[in-house]
C-alpha cells in the first residue's frame, strides 16, 4: 500500500469511516493520534464571569476547551478569552 499524507489520509478516512474492519480501525486510530500529535498546541486564557483567569491547550479554542473537560453549558460562565503568545507567557 502507497504511503499517504496526512490529509489524504484523512479525507479518506472520512470517507470509510464507519465501513472499515477492525484491523483497519486500530491502524487508523493510531494514525490519526500519530497526526494529532503533531498539531501545533496553542494556549488560550479563560477570562470567566466570577473575575477568575485559567488557561487551557488545544490546537484552537474548542478543542481547548474540551480537552479541559468543560460543557457546552460552561460557554455561558465566559466574558471572553484570549490566545497566550510565547512573549505573554
Amino acid at each position: 500500500m502507497d504511503e499517504m499524507t496526512d490529509a489524504e489520509f484523512l479525507r479518506d478516512f472520512a470517507k470509510r469511516r464507519c465501513t472499515c474492519r477492525y484491523g483497519e480501525e486500530q491502524r487508523d486510530a493510531e494514525r490519526l493520534e500519530e497526526i494529532a500529535d503533531r498539531v501545533e498546541m496553542k494556549r488560550f486564557k479563560i477570562h470567566w464571569l466570577d473575575g477568575k483567569e485559567q488557561t487551557i491547550v488545544g490546537p484552537n479554542i474548542s478543542d481547548a476547551f474540551y480537552r479541559a473537560g468543560f460543557g457546552a453549558g460552561a460557554v455561558s460562565a465566559i466574558d471572553y478569552y484570549e490566545e497566550v503568545t510565547d512573549e505573554e507567557a
